[in-house]
């Protein structure tokens, strides 16, 4: 039922010393789809590693517990087997992965897109999709759902993996049925970051090109990306994605349909293998980034109710000093039918 708080408990063998795991509870979206926030993380690595890059996921993960969402998007790139060292197969690290996460995920809902390392670097999907139910659709990896007004499309595109034509059909065609039936926002998350700047991974040209053309032609609110461990976030974007207008230079108060809003919300846990710190940002950044940091680990707050979309993003240092805002902004709703096109 929705808008429901529910109690549950898992069994294991009957034999067990505990056959049956504490009381958990877990809390149904409103019948409307109103009045609801969820979070986005990526990058979180798994604490405990011998070289010290994961110093912000444990006050993450006690951050958003805190927060309450009624959800959480991940943005891939989860356990990092590769250079742990602590375990001899892929899977395992998975399965800490979960485990350490369990304060979140046993009363939140995580609903997971994939990276580079789920794909490669000695983990493979064979280790993530079992362990995982994600909505169906495109080839097992991209898929697509609906929580109230808001349509949510989770894309593979971890940096990588070629973009090719049938997956970018998948996207234009889920894109237009959403906004054919009227639905209020489009929210896209994925790994790979269509704008970003940093020294370890800096977005490719491919992802401008290619899916950046589609997100304007279907007027999608807000992307979410990762991959490169630093901060960035662009004002409303519209026009020629290669050379991008800013359709409102403000920092914190929109409309929507004036342009679409990429962020690319990285590390929430974990330092890049190739820097060993964060991914460092330009002194110059184009004119089309509104907020940037590339001294911290991240995470994300999205908060929709009758006024409109609410985006907030939080800065931990990874020394167990207090979380920091960042970056804020509101999208006020507006009839999107009654919107002109982003040109």
């Amino acid at each position: 039922m929705p808008g429901r708080r529910y109690e549950y408990r898992l069994s294991s063998d009957a034999k067990a010393v505990k056959p049956w795991s504490d009381i958990y509870t877990f809390t149904t979206a409103p019948a409307d789809g109103s009045g609801y926030r969820f979070g986005f993380i990526a990058d979180t690595g798994l604490i405990g590693r011998s070289d010290g890059l994961v110093t912000g996921t444990s006050q993450i993960i006690s951050e958003l517990k805190q927060d309450s969402p009624l959800f959480i998007l991940g943005g891939g790139d989860y356990a990092y087997a590769f250079r742990d060292g602590r375990f001899s197969e892929p899977g395992g690290a998975a399965d800490a992965f979960f485990s350490q996460m369990q304060p979140l995920f046993t009363d939140i809902p995580f609903i997971a897109q994939f990276g580079n390392h789920e794909l490669r670097l000695r983990e493979g999907l064979k280790h993530w999709l079992p362990r995982l139910a994600n909505p169906p659709g495109f080839r097992d990896t991209s898929y697509s759902f609906d929580v109230g007004d808001v349509h949510f499309t989770g894309l593979l595109a971890d940096g990588y993996n070629e973009l090719d034509e049938k997956l970018l059909a998948w996207l234009d065609n889920d894109l237009a049925s959403a906004r054919d039936k009227g639905t209020q926002w489009l929210i896209v998350f994925q790994h790979e970051p269509v704008y970003g700047h940093g020294t370890s991974h800096a977005a490719r040209p491919e992802a401008v090109d290619l899916l950046a053309p589609i997100f304007v032609k279907h007027k999608v609110d807000l992307l979410l990306t990762a991959h490169d461990q630093s901060y960035e976030r662009t004002y409303p974007l519209a026009g020629d994605p290669g050379a991008p207008t800013i359709a409102n230079d403000g920092t914190s108060e929109y409309q929507q349909g004036e342009g679409v809003i990429y962020a690319k919300i990285s590390p929430s846990g974990k330092m890049s293998e190739r820097s060993f710190g964060f991914s460092r940002l330009p002194d110059q950044l184009p004119p089309f980034i509104a907020i940037s940091n590339d001294t911290a680990h991240h995470y994300a707050l999205v908060d929709i109710d009758q006024t409109g979309l609410t985006y907030t993003a939080f800065s931990i240092a990874g020394d167990g000093s207090a979380k920091a805002l960042l970056d804020s902004f509101h999208i006020q709703r507006r009839d999107i039918s009654a919107t002109s096109p982003i040109e």
